[in-house]
């Protein structure tokens, strides 16, 4: 299965980001539209990882009206057994274009930029409960 979320609108990179959520079954030879994330995301390319049946979707652009206003703190999480969408807790700060990645529960999100390149590294132990 591949799947296909987010993104933004051409170069529209302040207020084109979409929410669309999408898969594609190989086997049956079709993509199929899920329910889209509560907000839309660009930027996410880096920042998407698997967890325990979930897609976890960390910051990326929303759809803000200028470079400072587009970055987001928010994790969304993805339950592809419910094909619902839920919230996680913030970031400590907002950014686009980090890379998250796993070790165990503990999910880390490095870098990204606001305005300028940054070289942050915050970690937080996921739960769902």
């Amino acid at each position: 299965i591949i799947s296909l979320l987010g993104g933004q609108i051409i170069d529209n990179e302040w207020t084109g980001a979409m929410a669309d959520m999408w898969v594609y079954h190989s086997q049956m030879g079709h993509w199929m539209e899920l329910t889209a994330m509560p907000e839309g995301r660009g930027h996410i390319d880096q920042s998407v990882v698997v967890w325990q049946n979930h897609l976890i979707v960390v910051a990326g652009n929303g759809n803000g009206t200028t470079w400072d206003t587009s970055p987001t703190d928010t994790v969304f999480a993805y339950s592809i057994e419910n094909n619902t969408w839920s919230s996680l807790p913030d970031l400590p700060g907002r950014r686009f274009g980090t890379s998250a990645f796993l070790v165990g529960d503990t999910l880390h999100a490095i870098g990204g930029g606001y305005g300028v390149a940054h070289n942050n590294h915050w970690t937080t132990t996921l739960s769902l409960s």
